[in-house]
């Protein structure tokens, strides 16, 4: 590849990447983030978590044996052993901005103009809309504060740059878990980045992407991690450029039938919502997780409030502007300017 095509190849995976994560923070602060202040939105009465599976509408995924290794990924360029004289970081420091007299319990509802052809997070379908309301679920190893805009830990206690100034450590928070129970540990990271490369997953984008800028990804315990980058870049950058959201590698099998076989299945989450029922062309809801591991988090308690979100299909939003209106949808993002004008009678 000549040198400016090249540039160019990786201008556009960075404006990809970017618009994917600001798209799932956006939908995260809209969807759910928002929902830190909101209880008893709804009516109640919606079906048990238990009765999901009997009503044949929501398969999840079966525990299988996590094979995946340092060796298995090929070869390495982050060192064998974790560098020495390290400087750990984190960020205690920042206010917490959920109100903890926020109250929980009931149902948030709200909308999507076209029903997801899949829930995978990855492969053919799975770019569309309700992606954004999927990949907030998987948590990755720092956000940024809403209100400082500086990074916070969620499931990384710490990090660490490289003297190289294109690698980064994390220290994984060991309390943090999946929807099923298991705990999220190095292994999950080692198998996100070895789906992120393969071939199953029919996504070249991010087989590309996780191959030649994300390089090399190491395990150097249960809880400790290094991310190589193809490219020096600033400490804050890499923080966002260069993070990396887990895989459970317990529920994947990686072969050539998985996009087929993991259009409706539900994998377990490191979030606070999973999916709980699923009405295909009529909506899909999600229950919180009641002893969801980031209960007492600093920056992730008194959120999260709902005990279910419900996304119904209304394909016309001027429609789903009426529900609105009528109080059968809980929020409606006034994006246009004539829905503006109609909900303050403003011009």
């Amino acid at each position: 590849m000549q040198p400016r095509l090249h540039l160019r190849a990786r201008l556009q995976h960075r404006r990809r990447h970017r618009t994917q994560r600001r798209a799932g923070g956006r939908a995260l602060l809209l969807a759910l983030f928002a929902l830190a202040g909101l209880a008893g939105c709804g009516g109640g009465g919606d079906a048990p978590a238990g009765e999901a599976a009997a009503s044949g509408a929501v398969e999840y995924t079966p525990t299988l044996a996590c094979d995946v290794t340092n060796e298995s990924l090929g070869a390495h360029q982050l060192p064998a052993t974790l560098p020495a004289g390290l400087t750990w970081l984190t960020n205690d420091r920042d206010p917490e901005f959920a109100d903890p007299k926020a109250q929980r319990g009931g149902t948030y509802r709200t909308f999507m103009t076209g029903f997801p052809a899949t829930l995978r997070l990855v492969g053919p379908d799975s770019n569309g809309g309700f992606a954004g309301m999927l990949r907030p679920n998987q948590l990755a190893t720092t956000t940024r504060h809403p209100n400082t805009l500086e990074h916070i830990p969620v499931l990384a206690t710490h990090w660490a740059f490289g003297a190289d100034g294109r690698s980064v450590y994390y220290r994984l928070d060991p309390k943090a878990r999946w929807s099923d129970g298991k705990p999220s540990t190095a292994d999950d990271y080692l198998f996100a980045i070895r789906q992120l490369r393969s071939e199953a997953i029919v996504d070249p984008w991010y087989n590309d992407y996780y191959t030649n800028v994300i390089v090399d990804v190491f395990k150097y315990d249960a809880h400790t991690i290094g991310v190589l980058g193809v490219a020096a870049r600033p400490a804050d950058e890499m923080l966002d450029e260069y993070g990396l959201r887990p895989v459970a590698c317990h529920a994947h099998k990686l072969d050539k039938e998985w996009t087929k076989a993991w259009n409706w299945l539900v994998e377990p989450v490191s979030g606070p919502y999973q999916i709980s029922r699923i009405e295909k062309g009529k909506f899909v809801e999600f229950r919180r997780i009641a002893d969801w591991w980031g209960n007492d988090h600093r920056y992730l308690r008194h959120r999260f409030n709902p005990d279910t979100v419900r996304v119904s299909l209304v394909r016309d939003p001027e429609a789903a502007f009426q529900f609105f209106l009528k109080g059968e949808i809980d929020s409606f993002g006034l994006t246009l300017p004539h829905f503006w004008a109609k909900a303050t009678g403003e011009p």
